[in-house]
């Protein structure tokens, strides 16, 4: 199997992994905090789109009203879909303190051995709310690059592609960073850990991308993504 279908099979390993019985008291936690962020964050997006295609079919003439059959599907699907990723982006950062845990109780099950860096939670909530800052700060420069780019026709029509590419790999630092903070490991190496096996990260990414954009299954996608993080740096990239 290659790199991208090995990275691919570890997030689907993640989904198997949350469902075993001692990992309930791990996986509650991020899931209400996800649900928490997701369902306001889905209604007030949804109250928006209905006052912008209102004033749009106020705005348009009657010749052109059939283009508000094409509009509103496609607002809708947009906004849902931008609902989906960026929410479960923000119920990552705001649900770290309990992701590292889960990711700790993963490598528990995996290997029989627990992280030499494990806190309790309260002692790690500002270390992990700092981490997701650092990380933050690594995110934030790519997302602006490729919204910049969606205004330069020539890259316009790619827009859709270099979303999706620049979230998949970001979500591939995002979760198999709380296996590598668990072990005291710096994010500086874990950049180079995953620039040293890209497809291995992107198929991983791309998985996790998916998974966030898919209804109902993206509740749980949090919790898998990080199960599944943890299984491939078991398997992949502990040394």
């Amino acid at each position: 199997m290659s790199d991208l279908g090995t990275g691919l099979s570890y997030l689907l390993k993640g989904f198997t992994l949350i469902r075993g019985r001692r990992m309930l008291p791990y996986v509650i936690a991020p899931v209400i905090v996800n649900l928490l962020i997701l369902i306001p964050a889905l209604y007030f997006a949804v109250d928006w789109a209905n006052a912008s295609l209102d004033a749009l079919d106020g705005w348009l003439p009657g010749w052109l009203q059939f283009l508000m059959y094409v509009a509103r599907p496609l607002t809708y699907l947009f906004v849902f879909l931008g609902v989906m990723v960026v929410g479960s982006i923000t119920g990552t950062i705001v649900g770290a303190p309990f992701l590292g845990p889960l990711s700790a109780q993963v490598e528990r099950e995996l290997s029989g051995e627990s992280p030499t860096d494990e806190t309790p939670l309260l002692t790690m909530i500002p270390h992990a709310f700092a981490r997701e800052v650092r990380k933050l700060a690594y995110h934030l420069p790519r997302y602006l690059a490729v919204l910049l780019l969606t205004f330069i026709p020539p890259f316009a029509p790619l827009a859709p592609l270099l979303w999706f590419a620049v979230t998949a790999w970001l979500l591939a630092v995002e979760y198999v960073d709380f296996p590598f903070d668990n072990r005291g490991r710096s994010f500086d190496e874990l950049k180079r850990a995953l620039s040293s096996r890209r497809s291995l990260a992107f198929g991983f990414g791309i998985g996790a991308a998916a998974a966030v954009s898919i209804p109902l299954l993206n509740i749980i996608a949090i919790p898998a993504a990080t199960a599944g993080a943890t299984a491939l740096w078991v398997g992949e990239l502990e040394a």
